[in-house]
């Protein structure tokens, strides 16, 4: 009895163990590895420019301040284990990009016009994401974030509009924008079912064969040199 007693705890401790290194092996699986998303910025308000105080006098301030922005998104991706690089191509201020329904502000209709601003100048239209940061209240009040939702590799350009106040280093709502073109809820704290989305997503993208050297973690001295189409 005591034998048989031993055997089975044996077997119950092993099933537990491989249970939790799979759980584990999940935890720590990296996604996204190889891919780059073309950041294509659209701010409403000349606040941005004029709240950011950029380090050095030769930085433009609403430029910088974005560069700076995604920096901190891609780094928040990456403690996540998803591994996506972001470039910011453009910058520029677009005052008049919302449309209005009935006097209202349309955010579906706003994202649909995101879609077709420039959309013959990229490169990688699929890889594209148009962004549209706004210190406007959104129809749902409740909501900083919208995009259109897992377009990420489909064959649009993908949007996401995010409320950031002018000067905020929050990056909260421009990751929530994120994940949702990514596929997932929309979150700033990812679930498993988001990053299992996420991935799904990702097998539609074209994802580099090496990426040895990016591991360096590369930052805005590295995007502005590809940024050649900054506008302010």
């Amino acid at each position: 009895m005591f034998r048989l007693g031993v055997v089975l705890l044996c077997f119950v401790l092993q099933q537990c163990t491989g249970e939790n290194s799979s759980k584990k092996d999940m935890d720590m699986q990296k996604i996204g590895d190889g891919l780059e998303v073309k950041v294509y910025v659209i701010y409403d308000t000349d606040e941005y420019s004029k709240q950011h105080k950029p380090r050095y006098d030769w930085q433009r301030p609403g430029i910088w301040y974005f560069l700076n922005l995604f920096d901190e998104v891609q780094e928040y991706f990456y403690s996540k284990n998803v591994m996506v690089m972001f470039s910011v191509i453009a910058v520029e201020k677009v005052a008049d990009i919302w449309v209005r329904t009935n006097q209202s502000l349309d955010t579906n209709a706003t994202l649909e016009k995101l879609q077709m601003t420039h959309s013959s100048n990229y490169s990688r239209p699929n890889e594209t994401i148009v962004y549209l940061f706004t210190n406007r209240t959104l129809p749902i009040q409740s909501e900083t974030a919208t995009a259109t939702l897992g377009t990420l590799c489909s064959p649009n350009v993908s949007a996401a509009i995010a409320v950031q106040q002018p000067g905020s280093k929050s990056y909260v709502s421009a990751v929530e924008a994120t994940s949702l073109v990514f596929g997932a809820s929309g979150s700033f704290n990812f679930t498993d079912e988001d990053i299992q989305k996420m991935n799904h997503t990702f097998s539609n993208c074209y994802i580099k064969p090496s990426r040895k050297n990016r591991r360096k973690r590369n930052k805005t001295a590295k995007t502005t040199s590809t940024a050649t189409s900054l506008i302010e």
